[in-house]
């Protein structure tokens, strides 16, 4: 208790094999707004999970023409077409009191 403990890098990466219930949901929980998956627009947050019995542990941001943002380890981000993660997603969130920019 209190005390910092030192991951090495394989554990970093695969916590979520050992999670015990759904601690990125929680914690999505506490400070955006869950809708649900099949009421999802452009600039919600896409809970993703890896596999089928795991916790959600990816996330990605859902655009207006069917594409996923979303970052792989390493730093490359991506452009994906959402319908190959369709059977990924555990959940969707909007960001509360979120107004659209028009530009004008």
């Amino acid at each position: 208790s209190g005390q910092n403990v030192a991951l090495s890098r394989t554990d970093q990466r695969d916590w979520v094999q050992h999670a015990q219930g759904e601690p990125l949901l929680a914690g999505l929980r506490r400070v955006l707004q869950e809708v649900p998956l099949d009421g999802a627009k452009p600039g919600d947050v896409l809970a993703l999970r890896w596999r089928t019995r795991w916790p959600a542990s990816h996330l990605g941001i859902l655009m207006d023409d069917a594409t996923l943002v979303h970052a792989y380890e390493g730093g490359r981000v991506v452009r994906s077409n959402v319908a190959p993660w369709a059977t990924h997603c555990a959940a969707a969130f909007a960001f509360p009191n979120l107004t659209t920019m028009t530009g004008d």
